[in-house]
């Protein structure tokens, strides 16, 4: 699911010049007189007043609440939407402020991002987020994280040295609690808060570029940040005016240094490698990932019983052929097995003697003798919070057998890496000429 699905129903921003600009102050007069536009025979003065009411904001709700629904019904209709569209606006009046409590970073080092906000105006203004008691949405420091990137991820814009718009992105959070928590509650509910006149609210964005949502800075220069917001209007005039744009003060944040470049280029968060090493074949899984990833090294069992699966891939020819390693000894599944690798880490999944290898059908029934042909493995993980082995283990302090199954997948996905690679990823092939020695 992607963060950016999450709508808020009616977002408008008013403001007629950058940064903090409030609305331009009207008289009462002034507002009567638009009013008053709003039942005239023209069509084109009609929308005109419209257009200046939506502009006044807050100020013209007083006024537009004294409309006589009896002095003319199509009036009062149309001053009933903008009340209803006013009632709705976020960041009416404020002034919106980024800074970072650190500028020049390398690109795993994790900065907090603040973005202030101070009412201006002389009326309460919403905001799409809480503001006291944030707890009740989101219960531990991970939930808090991606909870408050949600909370203003749409409205940052994150420009890469080469000038490239940078994506919001975030880890699977399916199977945890408290991340599914705090996205439904977005989603769903649109928590929001008033921000009384004079008042200032700084909501911290800790961890901006590596928490499990985040704008990834992986490549060196620097990235410029804005807050910006431009309301999608379906008035012609009101785009082209950019009325309701606000955008923040912009800040730069440089990075000296660039994550590898196996980091930056890649396209899953986990790589498989074979290369032999005299007669031995060495099957590595390094992280791709620009965060830890848990990797699943239970093999010799069912993918249903929760166990990875290695899988030889032969080429020879135009002809290709599979067959799932056999594994000499069989463990039983456990947890510890399940291994997170930083980013660029390794870790040695197997070592077996090629000859051995080769000794596996079909292998062993389709190499040409004498032939040059190719290996390559790929390597298989279906296991996930959502996914766990079938039946979940029970936890060490709990009888295994009076827990229900259902008690014992909820507890499996607590515990479990909440980072997991789930698919397959398969190495490239190793060339093998059996006439060379």
């Amino acid at each position: 699911m992607n963060i950016r699905v999450i709508k808020w129903t009616m977002l408008f921003l008013w403001c007629t010049a950058p940064a903090f600009a409030q609305n331009p102050p009207m008289t009462p007069q002034n507002l009567q007189v638009w009013i008053d536009r709003l039942s005239d025979p023209s069509a084109e003065v009609r929308d005109d007043a419209v257009r200046q009411l939506y502009a006044a904001g807050p100020q013209a709700m007083a006024a537009l609440k004294q409309l006589n629904p009896g002095d003319d019904y199509e009036a009062s209709l149309r001053a009933q939407k903008i009340l209803e569209k006013i009632s709705t606006l976020y960041w009416v009046g404020a002034k919106v402020e980024l800074s970072a409590d650190h500028t020049t970073i390398h690109w795993d080092e994790p900065v907090t991002l603040s973005v202030k906000m101070t009412n201006l105006s002389e009326f309460p203004i919403q905001l799409p987020f809480l503001l006291q008691n944030r707890s009740q949405l989101d219960a531990d420091p991970t939930a808090v994280q991606f909870g408050n990137m949600l909370d203003l991820a749409d409205y940052l814009h994150v420009a890469a040295p080469n000038g490239d718009e940078i994506p919001l992105a975030y880890d699977d959070y399916r199977g945890c609690d408290s991340l599914e928590k705090s996205v439904n509650i977005r989603a769903v509910h649109e928590p929001a808060a008033v921000l009384s006149a004079g008042q200032t609210f700084v909501l911290n964005l800790s961890e901006f570029n590596r928490g499990a949502a985040r704008f990834r800075l992986l490549e060196k220069g620097d990235y410029k940040i804005r807050f910006v917001y431009q309301p999608e209007w379906d008035d012609e005039q009101l785009r082209k005016n950019q009325v309701g744009l606000v955008t923040g003060n912009e800040i730069t944040l440089t990075v000296t240094e660039p994550a590898s470049e196996v980091i930056r280029n890649a396209q899953r968060e986990l790589q498989a490698d074979l290369h032999l090493e005299k007669s031995e074949l060495v099957v590595t899984l390094r992280c791709t990932h620009d965060r830890p990833v848990g990797v699943n090294l239970n093999f010799g069992g069912s993918a249903t019983a929760g166990f990875a699966q290695l899988i030889w891939v032969l080429h020879s020819g135009s002809q290709t052929w599979e067959t799932d390693h056999v594994w000499n000894e069989i463990m039983p599944w456990q947890p510890d097995r399940i291994r997170t690798l930083k980013p660029t880490e390794t870790v040695e999944v197997l070592r077996a003697s090629l000859s051995d290898i080769l000794q596996f059908k079909p292998l062993a029934e389709h190499i040409p003798p004498g032939a040059p042909f190719s290996l390559a493995v790929r390597y298989n993980n279906f296991l996930s919070r959502t996914t766990p082995p079938n039946p979940p283990p029970a936890p060490a302090q709990t009888d295994s057998d009076s827990q229900p199954n259902r008690d014992r997948t909820r507890d499996w996905a607590r515990a479990f890496p909440w980072s997991i690679f789930t698919g397959s990823c398969t190495s490239t092939s190793l060339e093998i000429n059996p006439a060379e020695k």
